[in-house]
């Protein structure tokens, strides 16, 4: 921890150390600080602390043998218990108070466990200070039990100990359990199990206690594959803790139930319970229950063991046993995949909407829908723990639920009062949900949002107009750089629902008019001038530098604008932190339970929601447009793209690319789709562990075909050093002669790929590493980033089908070697269409293999893939809401596309506009979205799906295949 230690609390341990008359607790003292090393020990005992010093820090503790912060964390522990315990009168033990110990005792455990708090959650931090704990419970302990004053105090209903020697042995047990968790999820399963044995024969436990460590060994079983005896051990925890509580035991859930939860109300924040409350036996019993359950039921899903709606059932009770955003995420997703089993949809979602349904069909289908919503829209009320897993689909199946219930009443055979009073509800929800979630989760889709503001149903537009209105009212300089390009679309309806909400904005209908009126026209004027940049032709094909002041003179006299700059991190909000994964925070809000002073889960909610309320998503020194740098550098490519350079109002200089004749809609959507599956990455223990990401940077459409792009630096593309390397080696990079052999082989293609071309362009890419990074722990570093960088991305390329990785799209960053791609115009399995279709998923060449060490692809790239792929697969659903947004907002291309393909039919092409324009789905996305979806299920090309490893076999050796490499543009030069 990056705070300095209080020198008071180090002299009251080196006072209680020294006093030996002081009782039993010197002794104590004196074995805490031995257990953490000689090197602390003796550090703290000779510093010298000057009156005039008033904090010692990491600098005053040498010679450890471990990391300073964690032993500096260690002693800060040890000095708190000084601090408790220094009050404690040792001279009259006979008439000491056993309940004022035990009261006394239990601030100090309350104190530990907040400090354990502000820990990373990570085994090599956590588990040093978690044993010391143990190690001090331990002795502590020992010296009650010699106490023969305790022989007459208060009995535990556990054990023969009394009341406060029966907290030491409880809090000993939760530490332990604590400690097994944190390694379990590193991987050290064989010393998880032995702490839990351990804790088993030697503590006498509260039988929801025991039910906490056996549920942590069925979750060391899972891990280790022995699926059945996993699910038995929490089916006998679970069947073992009911008798106390009134649900049924698991097994007995009829599989024929179809009844389904029709509630629409959303939790509410309650008075906090008592002390006594949060001590009370049924509490720790309801909290073991649902810590045992909801593993039970996930792995239940996994296996497909039980019927989906037994466990739906399940679900719902457990919610009412404890309420906790991922029992509500949970069985929101059980909901999902009963709507999508009884939708069917093998392509699109939207497919149903021209299916002829039965009034029977459309009832189960809305019922299933208003419980997909209720529960998603609950777990983000808890927490944003699965805000980007759950809003996009909430979102999504809200439109499709409006969108239907539209329709019935139209039909002779539907019940509208019953669909009425569901829509009504639906309604209710969506508008406690606009009011509760703070507003700033809403710039995570607003992107979604914005291209649904052409909906049919006038309450969708209503509720959508209501969020961007309070987002322009909030944070007015990021949602004005998403809606300009909105305001200019191609599609009249749309460009005049945006002007609408504009104009509302400006005539002082919310907080604040007058002030967001003079940013819009500035954003107005902003975009404009940026626009007549981007579309600029320079004089001659030979122009490589064009002048503010003399070529864009008007964008020139933009100058300390309030509009800030568009960077990511001014774009993206930072969400409030939540726990680092559900099993821990099981583990805490147990910890909590059981202590005397800790926070009941309903005080604990309060508390997360006030935190996330008064949570500032964006710093408050964003930097602003000062002025624009004179010197504009044209790019040589064909488009001839601009960078040119903001001055901030920071003093800082910021570059950008100002890209013409690009749909940046795409690329602005997939740094959207790549920040989620950042977040994802970073929740799941195995791919945080290896720090796997993917680099994103801020793509800013400015309309359908003009955009800003973040320049990345510092960075290099692979071709250029490529061709440095080459060059060194005196190997000539003849692009004629290259191109003549492939289109004139003397042998079959892959032959003559590998023993004509291969030989011609020898790997070399690994000396790039090796002269950027001369220190070998540095060297290693970048290669690790290099191979999972490349994994990643080329997993999520795969997905989204992402063409033209030439060497050019695909950048180095020259202080970490890691990986970036740009370029994401070839997007949508786009390259297949091409003159020569791209039939390689994703770049792995000779030179990429090379680069990653002699493991090759074999190593951590393979193992990074898998991860990536599995994580992808558990998230298809949420991931495809975020791309569903495409059907609704159809790209430019495609619009060409269905434009040329319709020529002959000046009806049916006007009917796709119009239909565009209003919301409706387009079909190339649909195709599109459809092939993405089949992929995440694994079944790419075939019908019968792949295991993940499968699949990722079947990609990489279709990346590095000779034939398909040798079939490639001699662009994308898969020779190098």
């Amino acid at each position: 921890l990056e705070l300095p230690l209080p020198v008071d609390a180090l002299r009251s341990v080196m006072a209680l150390q020294s006093n030996t008359a002081s009782g039993p607790f010197a002794n104590l003292i004196s074995m805490a600080l031995a257990s953490i090393g000689r090197g602390v020990a003796d550090s703290v005992r000779t510093h010298a602390f000057s009156d005039d010093s008033s904090y010692a820090t990491y600098a005053s503790i040498s010679n450890v043998r471990a990391s300073s912060d964690v032993h500096a964390h260690m002693v800060g522990d040890i000095a708190v218990m000084a601090s408790h315990l220094s009050n404690i009168d040792h001279t009259a033990d006979h008439d000491r108070d056993c309940l004022t110990l035990a009261n006394k005792l239990s601030e100090l455990f309350e104190h530990w466990r907040r400090r354990t708090m502000c820990l990373p959650p990570v085994y090599a931090v956590q588990e040093p200070v978690l044993m010391l704990h143990t190690r001090l419970y331990d002795v502590l302990l020992d010296h009650l039990r010699a106490d023969n004053s305790h022989s007459a105090c208060i009995r535990s209903e556990f054990s023969s100990e009394c009341i406060c020697a029966e907290s030491i042995i409880d809090r000993k047990v939760r530490t332990s359990l604590q400690a097994a968790q944190l390694a379990r999820m590193a991987g050290f399963r064989a010393t998880a199990m032995g702490i839990l044995v351990h804790s088993e024969l030697t503590c006498a436990a509260s039988p929801a206690l025991r039910a906490m460590l056996q549920t942590e060994h069925a979750h060391i079983l899972w891990d280790e594959g022995h699926a059945a005896d996993a699910m038995s051990t929490l089916v006998h925890v679970t069947n073992s803790l009911q008798e106390h509580l009134s649900v049924p035991p698991i097994s007995s859930i009829s599989s024929d139930s179809h009844t389904l939860n029709t509630s629409m109300s959303l939790p509410s924040a309650r008075n906090s319970k008592s002390s006594d409350d949060r001590l009370s036996p049924l509490a720790e019993i309801e909290s073991a229950y649902v810590r045992a359950a909801l593993p039970l039921l996930d792995w239940q899903v996994e296996t497909k063991s039980h019927s989906l709606s037994e466990i739906r059932d399940r679900y719902e009770q457990i919610i009412k046993i404890q309420e906790s955003d991922r029992a509500y995420y949970a069985a929101g997703r059980i909901y999902d995949v009963l709507y999508s089993v009884l939708e069917n949809r093998a392509g699109s979602r939207s497919s149903s909407l021209s299916k002829s349904r039965s009034s029977s069909w459309d009832k189960h289908m809305l019922l299933l829908q208003c419980g997909l919503i209720r529960n998603y829209l609950r777990s983000i009320l808890y927490s944003p723990r699965y805000l980007f897993q759950a809003l996009p689909r909430l979102l999504t199946v809200w439109f499709e639920f409006s969108t239907i219930s539209a329709q019935i009443p139209d039909r002779a055979d539907s019940q509208p009062n019953m669909m009425g009073n569901l829509a009504k509800k639906i309604d209710t929800l969506i508008s406690n949900m606009t009011t509760r979630l703070p507003i700033y989760n809403f710039l995570v889709v607003l992107s979604q949002l914005a291209s649904r503001i052409c909906h049919e149903n006038q309450n969708v537009f209503r509720h959508i107009q209501s969020i961007i209105l309070r987002l322009l009212e909030l944070y007015p300089q990021q949602t004005l750089w998403k809606l300009m390009a909105v305001k200019r679309s191609t599609f009249e309806i749309r460009r005049q629902k945006c002007e609408t909400i504009l104009d509302m904005a400006r005539s002082n209908q919310i907080p604040n008019g007058h002030h967001i009126s003079m940013l819009i026209n500035q954003a107005d004027k902003l975009t404009d001038e940026l626009l007549a940049l981007c579309n600029a032709v320079p004089p001659s094909r030979n122009t490589t530098v064009m002048h503010m002041s003399r070529d864009f003179q008007r964008l020139a006299v933009c100058t300390n604008l309030e509009i800030i700059v568009p960077l990511q991190h001014c774009l993206v909000p930072n969400l409030p932190e939540n726990p680092p994964n559900s099993d821990n925070e099981l583990a805490l809000s147990a910890w909590a339970v059981g202590s005397g002073s800790g926070l009941a889960t309903n005080s604990l909610r309060q508390h997360q929601e006030q935190r996330a309320m008064l949570h500032q998503p964006f710093s408050s020194d964003l930097p602003t447009i000062s002025s624009f740098d004179n010197e504009i550098a044209v790019m040589l490519s064909l488009q001839r793209p601009k960078r040119f350079t903001i001055v901030g109002s920071d003093g800082k200089r910021y570059r950008f690319l100002g890209k013409p004749k690009d749909d940046l809609r795409k690329d602005a959507r997939l740094m959207e789709f790549n920040s989620m599956i950042n977040r994802l990455l970073s929740t799941n223990s195995e791919t945080n562990k290896r720090g796997l990401h993917i680099r994103t940077y801020a793509v800013v459409p400015l309309n359908e075909d003009c955009g800003l792009i973040q320049w990345i630096a510092p960075s290099t593309a692979i071709r250029q050093q490529l061709l440095e390397l080459y060059k060194a080696h005196n190997v000539p990079v003849n692009m004629g002669q290259v191109k003549s052999i492939l289109e004139k082989p003397t042998l079959p293609g892959a032959e003559t790929f590998v023993k004509v071309l291969l030989p011609m362009f020898p790997s070399v890419l690994h000396e790039w590493f090796l002269r950027s990074f001369p220190d070998p722990p540095r060297w290693l570093a970048s290669r690790t980033n290099f191979t999972r960088s490349a994994a990643v991305m080329s997993m999520v390329g795969h997905i989204l089908g992402l063409g033209d990785r030439h060497c050019e799209n695909i950048l180095l960053d020259e202080s970490t070697g890691g990986v970036m791609h740009v370029d994401f115009n070839c997007l949508f399995e786009k390259g297949m269409t091409l003159e020569k279709p791209e039939k390689v998923p994703f770049r792995l060449t000779h030179n990429m293999v090379d680069a990653m060490g002699v493991t090759g692809y074999e190593g951590s790239f393979r193992k990074t893939c898998e991860m990536t792929l599995s994580l992808l697969r558990e998230n298809r659903d949420a991931l495809m809401s975020v791309l569903e947004s495409f059907l609704h907002d159809p790209l430019l291309e495609w619009k060409r596309r269905e434009t040329r393909s319709s020529r002959a039919s000046a009806a049916s092409a006007a009917q796709g506009s119009r239909g565009a324009a209003g919301g409706q789905p387009n079909e190339q996305a649909a195709k599109c979205l459809g092939v993405i979806n089949r992929k995440l299920q694994g079944i790419p090309g075939g019908v019968a799906p792949l295991s993940v490893e499968g699949h990722v076999d079947s990609l990489i050796r279709d990346a590095t295949r000779p034939d398909l490499l040798f079939q490639m543009y001699v662009g994308w030069a898969a020779f190098m």
